[in-house]
């Protein structure tokens, strides 16, 4: 193996690790893996086509948010920006609060989603175009905030208020919403449920 292609190769590694070992078509190519290699690869079992434009590297472990790594790298724009961020149960998942099962995955998205590709069925979209401030990446996964996911889930008509509050007391307790957090929301967030927040008492 040349060191241009192990160069190319580890870069791909490196790139595809911070993805759950997903990786798309585009960003193979601009690590110098044209469309012959993609397909060479693919046929000898070293990359896995999960889906149009989407791959695996066979030799990395499946993560346990491959869906969740698939439907981020679906929704790329061409720039290579993140189309959407990962909300309400589905973000809760990704921080690790509360007890939530989504059997849907939801992802916000800022204006119109031009793909050609149909959407997977349990991919739920909703509009929002305020999400700039209240977004972080968790491993490689684009999702709201620990206090903006709270927010959003109480703010869901459909949701008992009592598990969004044990999930908040979670959040405070792991140290993943700040006391400044606190602070800022008004903001950003309704009167109404910065209220409701700001009345859950850590420990009660």
């Amino acid at each position: 193996m040349t060191k241009a292609i192990e160069k190319r190769r580890l870069q791909l590694l490196e790139l595809a690790r911070q993805q759950g070992g997903y990786f798309t078509a585009a960003q193979a190519a601009a690590c110098g893996f044209d469309n012959a290699n993609q397909f060479r690869y693919v046929g000898d079992g070293r990359w896995e086509r999960v889906r149009r434009g989407i791959f695996r590297l066979a030799s990395e472990p499946i993560s346990p948010q491959a869906d969740l790594h698939i439907i981020s790298l679906f929704l790329r724009r061409r720039d290579g920006r993140f189309g959407g961020v990962f909300g309400l149960e589905t973000a809760a998942q990704i921080h690790g609060l509360g007890d939530f099962m989504p059997s849907s995955i939801h992802v916000f998205v800022a204006g119109r989603l031009r793909k050609r590709a149909e959407l997977p069925p349990e991919l739920v979209l909703s509009r929002s175009d305020d999400l700039i401030t209240e977004v972080q990446v968790i491993d490689g996964l684009p999702v709201t905030s620990t206090l903006r996911t709270i927010a959003d889930l109480l703010a869901a008509s459909d949701r008992d208020h009592e598990d969004v509050r044990r999930a908040f007391l979670e959040g405070r307790r792991a140290g993943l919403i700040s006391a400044d957090k606190l602070q800022s929301m008004d903001r950003w967030l309704s009167p109404e449920i910065s209220a409701t927040i700001r009345s859950w008492k850590l420990g009660t």
